[in-house]
């Protein structure tokens, strides 16, 4: 068959697919974007696990025992009522000899409250007390002055109604924190210890002789005065 004139004749090669311009180009950007993508996606993973962790409550992690059985001996003790110094007239606990105490310490070690034939002071306190909070770098500061140094006072401390999703947890830190120094027992999660002395509120402070008699009483923060009052009860 013949072509007319002044036409041409069709071509019978086929044609070829254009190769997108931007092809290489694109698959080079997206190699060189995905190292930060990965990197973005575990800053937002460790940050949601941080989130996690603090959102957990306590504001701190428990390296040390918080909380552990606790072996009572003895009659308890009435629960305390009204505030400040109770009045040795009227405290029912007067007179009473205390409860003995086998329990842990905060480093897992074992230890007793009992009778020494010393003076001594019970402390009872929570760490997400204010009171307490308030509390205690006062005594401490107290003592370290050397303030009751001269009556041979021993001060026991029981760390009791633990909680970890209160402030200022683990008491254990705290203690360390404040640098008490003083021999601490940590309650059973029953709190064993603070219903064989009669706690009713925090903090709790008993004045008992060297024969572990009670002879006063205290709730709340006390001043130094007040403490003053309680140790003369005891030393004489």
């Amino acid at each position: 068959m013949s072509t007319p004139p002044g036409s041409t004749r069709p071509s019978t090669r086929p044609k070829q697919r254009a190769r997108p311009r931007n092809a290489r180009a694109t698959s080079s950007s997206s190699s060189s974007r995905m190292p930060w993508l990965i990197a973005a996606l575990v800053v937002v993973i460790g940050l949601a696990a941080l989130i996690a962790v603090m959102g957990t409550g306590g504001g701190g992690d428990s390296t040390g025992v918080e909380s552990a059985p606790v072996t009572v001996n003895g009659t308890p003790l009435a629960a305390a009522g009204g505030s400040g110094m109770i009045n040795p007239a009227s405290d029912p606990a007067v007179g009473k000899t205390v409860p003995s105490l086998a329990g842990s310490t905060p480093t897992g070690s074992a230890i007793s409250f009992t009778p020494t034939g010393k003076p001594t002071v019970y402390l009872f306190v929570a760490h997400w007390c204010p009171h307490c909070q308030a509390e205690l770098p006062r005594i401490a500061t107290w003592i370290d002055e050397g303030r009751f140094a001269s009556n041979g006072v021993v001060w026991r401390t029981v760390s009791t109604a633990v909680d970890s999703s209160r402030d200022n947890y683990p008491p254990s830190a705290w203690f360390a924190r404040v640098k008490w120094d003083e021999p601490v027992m940590v309650d059973s999660t029953k709190g064993d210890a603070a219903t064989a002395f009669g706690l009713k509120s925090f903090p709790y402070m008993l004045f008992v002789d060297g024969n572990g008699v009670v002879k006063q009483r205290g709730t709340g923060e006390l001043t130094l005065a007040e403490f003053e009052t309680g140790i003369k009860a005891i030393t004489g």
